[in-house]
């Protein structure tokens, strides 16, 4: 009889202890709604002309009303969508340990953005905010990608080959795929990119910040 134990016998030895919390839920199958939300979004393009400018330099292909109208969820045709992606908000933030009532979770930024064939968006992050995200409100099986950056990425000192498969402590980067209905919150310091928009059909999506602020300071 041995007197120490096997590494094989401990494998709760190991503890996830840094972890970086990512949030994909259904916020709404009703087709019905998401149609509508595409009108809405496509609605704000055709009344945009200064935003539709300035992506033409900054977005490529793409729009989004992030340089001109990113306050969206002041809107009375937003204020439902508004409402249900704070609710998600809320879930998230109390999961990670924060209180959602003092200061309260507030929307600070909302915009909408359409990807059509060619566009892309390049590695960043978002500043000055706690939570972000996005609801897809038109997606399919070949819309572009959203991928998250390991935040250690750049602490890390060796690479050897050898993996025997990926996991949580070895995997570099995440990828979430957009599916109408879907969405997915995430840490806003978690560096993240979209992959090129490949086909013809726009990805439409509303885009949000998120953050723990006095109602007077909003």
């Amino acid at each position: 009889m041995t007197r120490f134990v096997t590494p094989e016998n401990n494998k709760k030895a190991v503890f996830p202890v840094f972890p970086v919390p990512i949030y994909i839920n259904r916020l709404t199958d009703d087709k019905e709604f998401n149609q509508d939300m595409v009108r809405k979004v496509e609605a704000l393009r055709e009344s945009d002309p200064e935003g539709v400018e300035i992506c033409k330099k900054e977005y490529r292909t793409g729009y989004t009303s992030f340089f001109s109208r990113n306050q969206i969820q002041k809107d009375l045709e937003f204020a439902e969508i508004a409402e249900q992606v704070l609710r998600h908000g809320r879930c998230y933030a109390q999961t990670m340990g924060f209180s959602t009532e003092d200061p309260p979770l507030h929307l600070i930024t909302m915009f909408g953005t359409i990807n059509v064939k060619g566009c892309y968006h390049e590695l960043h992050r978002h500043r000055n905010s706690l939570i972000s995200g996005s609801y897809y409100v038109s997606a399919n099986k070949t819309s572009s990608r959203i991928s998250f950056l390991d935040p250690k990425a750049g602490f890390r000192m060796h690479e050897p080959g050898g993996h025997t498969g990926q996991t949580i402590f070895s995997n570099l980067e995440f990828s979430v795929r957009p599916q109408t209905g879907l969405i997915v919150l995430f840490p806003s310091y978690l560096e993240h990119w979209v992959e090129m928009q490949q086909n013809d059909i726009p990805r439409v999506a509303i885009t949000f910040n998120m953050d723990l602020i006095r109602d007077e300071d909003c």
